[in-house]
């Protein structure tokens, strides 16, 4: 495998390589054999650069998947593992270097926009928010007595005060730098690039602000005259950088649009979409790239492998077929044009592969597919909606998008409603019909934990829309007479340590992949660890302590019944067209009928009736009408009157039949036959 990056310790008795293989090895060089100590896994795809720790204590690596992992160099354990915001610089073919400090105290990471570093032994990302480039830094060297100098992706340098966050130079470089180097002695910094070497003299005056122990105050000052001083150098660049009075109102960036049920980071083996119909996954070798569709029900549709011949970056699948699309991971990295295309799952439909380019300046930013359509938001802040034969039916404009997701016609996106406040992301969700020339049925706001950003959002098998949060919450869209979010499940309440990566949503409980340790998302080893965990609402607890049963059982119900009562209204006359040969006759045939939806009425009021009883034996009259004023059906409080009668709560009765006086008005017109 061809060497990506080599780091040798200060007393040069061990060094670190990496190469394409997604390993890194710890080789001795005391003896002439150059033994190898440690290999280091833990990268999907390959390592992007390296570092040794001064005294040859701990190795460092950045991987093309976006991630910074930690060793120990003698026992090649894995000591911490990050994951870097910005992934575009470890993906892309520029030069990536880290850096340890020259007392080795500190990790500095590159790619991201913030510069950011660890602290030895703690092996945790900690962001300067003071210090931020305009574009991802791909290299840092580190200068003397807390001076560090940084180089963005697009060639622009710049040497910062490391402890006072400030950028006192900067240096523009017309090609790629492939190396930095720092000389105390003479003061040089050294910058390699394919044609060239650059010497930078660094002088006295620029860097002398760190021997002082001043204030932030007169470090200003000292900038300020430094300005003043050299007005003729317009590679200097001392403005120092001040935070706007909004700061600690809007602090946290909006998220960025991702696509669904897909590993995020850039790796050359990773899922493009995986949801229940099945999975598609990324297979890229040394001589050729193909795409793999496999399938959760293999009996109906056979696994298949396509060539890439798009350079796929994201995908999206139903039973009846995917659509794909490829978009540069950053500047100039995709050859051809961004492009869409549809791939059938079964030819008996007679409908064939097809391809939409998009243009050069337009490129997809997340996919949907659903019954006979499929969806791309493009970078232009389009939504194109194509047919299944490869006809763009409609084009409207979506701003501020930042992922959507299909079901049957509906087509569910989130976007930006206003920037972050507080740290808190200000989503909505509007749903239309896409058959129904685009009607807007919701538009809401996405119900968030403080402090998190979407991780997951997808239709349940029952066609209710699910929502699920970096802080581990799962919510569900209650539509019908109202929309408003229901805690359907918290995986904090399970006790299990790690992330949870959704796949899908089931009647009652939710699919996903328990990741442990450091990892946030699966690998394709992952695949066998699939695991189905049931709803876990946080329901209250009494003054006893005991975990109240029926606000479980209430709260479990009452969705149920509220989705196939809306699921009913919208989707019935399908089960009458769909045959046993079509593709998505499963997911029809699960629609409940009339007699079904009854009986769901019936098992809820069925908990009223017990809790109305036990407050009668309480003398709870209060809560007994609480409880009578959640039922359903007409009968069953009529039941429960004659209950009330029977217990001799005459009083209590009266005021219940008044209860079913409101419910049959409410109920006029309304087929009863299921009562």
């Amino acid at each position: 495998m061809p060497i990506r990056d080599l780091a040798a310790s200060e007393d040069g008795k061990s060094l670190l390589v990496c190469s394409e293989d997604s390993v890194a090895c710890v080789v001795s060089l005391n003896s002439e054999q150059h033994t190898v100590i440690n290999c280091l896994p833990g990268h999907e795809g390959s390592i992007k650069a390296c570092a040794m720790h001064p005294g040859g204590k701990y190795a460092a690596t950045a991987g093309c998947d976006g991630y910074v992992s930690i060793y120990g160099a003698e026992k090649g354990e894995l000591l911490g593992r990050e994951k870097v915001a910005g992934t575009s610089a470890l993906a892309g073919p520029l030069k990536l270097k880290l850096a340890w400090s020259k007392d080795g105290s500190r990790l500095f990471v590159p790619g991201d926009y913030v510069f950011r570093y660890m602290l030895t032994g703690q092996w945790s990302l900690i962001p300067i928010n003071e210090m931020i480039s305009n574009k991802e830094i791909s290299l840092i060297e580190p200068i003397d007595k807390g001076f560090v100098f940084a180089l963005t992706v697009d060639n622009e340098g710049a040497i910062w005060d490391f402890e006072s966050r400030k950028q006192l130079a900067s240096i523009n470089m017309d090609s790629s730098v492939l190396e930095a180097k720092y000389e105390p002695s003479s003061k040089c910094l050294s910058l390699l690039t394919r044609m060239e070497i650059v010497s930078v003299i660094l002088e006295e005056d620029l860097l002398k602000v760190a021997d002082e122990d001043v204030e932030m105050k007169e470090v200003e000052e000292i900038h300020d005259l430094l300005l003043e001083e050299e007005k003729e150098l317009p590679e200097r660049d001392f403005a120092p950088r001040r935070e706007s009075q909004f700061a600690l109102l809007f602090d946290v960036p909006p998220q960025e649009p991702f696509q669904v049920n897909a590993t995020q980071y850039n790796n050359s083996l990773r899922f493009l979409c995986w949801n229940s119909v099945g999975s598609i996954t990324l297979l890229s070798r040394i001589n050729s790239v193909s795409i793999s569709f496999n399938f959760a029900d293999t009996t109906s549709q056979r696994n298949f492998i396509i060539p890439d011949e798009l350079g796929v970056t994201a995908a999206a699948m139903c039973s009846l077929g995917a659509v794909l699309s490829n978009a540069p991971q950053d500047e100039g990295e995709l050859e051809g044009v961004p492009a869409v295309q549809f791939v059938p799952f079964h030819t008996w439909r007679q409908i064939k592969t097809w391809k939409y380019e998009l243009g050069a300046e337009e490129v997809a930013k997340a996919l949907a597919i659903g019954s006979h359509w499929a969806a791309v938001a493009t970078s232009k802040g389009y939504v194109r909606v194509f047919s299944h034969e490869g006809v763009q039916k409609r084009i409207f404009c979506m701003e501020g998008l930042v992922t959507m997701c299909g079901y049957e016609n509906l087509l569910a996106i989130v976007y930006h409603q206003s920037a972050p406040l507080s740290g808190s992301q200000r989503m909505g969700v509007r749903m239309v019909d896409v058959k129904d020339d685009l009607r807007v049925v919701l538009d809401a706001p996405v119900a968030l934990s403080s402090e998190a950003t979407i991780k997951w959002i997808g239709f349940s098998e029952e066609g209710q829309l699910f929502t699920y949060d970096t802080d581990g919450m799962l919510r569900g869209l209650v539509e019908y007479q109202g929309s408003f979010w229901i805690p359907t499940f918290d995986y904090k309440l399970t006790g299990a340590e790690g992330e949870f990566w959704v796949v899908s949503v089931l009647k009652n409980s939710v699919l996903g992949v328990e990741l442990k340790g450091v990892y946030d998302e699966p690998t394709l080893l992952d695949k066998e660890k699939l695991k189905e965990i049931s709803f876990n609402f946080p329901a209250f607890q009494n003054t006893a302590g005991e975990e109240c049963k029926f606000n479980i059982d209430h709260i479990q119900k009452t969705l149920e019944l509220k989705q196939a009562s809306h699921r009913r209204a919208q989707w019935e006359l399908l089960k009458l067209f769909r045959k046993k040969n079509d593709p998505e006759y499963k997911q029809s045939i699960s629609i409940p009928a009339a007699d079904e939806t009854a009986k769901l009425q019936k098992s809820l009021d069925i908990l009223l009736i017990d809790k109305i009883r036990q407050c009668c034996i309480k003398g709870e009259s209060k809560k007994a009408i609480a409880y009578a004023e959640m039922m359903q059906l007409p009968l069953s409080v009529s039941l429960v009157t004659r209950l009330c009668q029977k217990l001799g709560k005459d009083e209590l009765a009266s005021r219940i039949g008044t209860v079913l006086e409101v419910l049959l008005e409410n109920t006029v017109g309304e087929d009863c036959g299921g009562e």
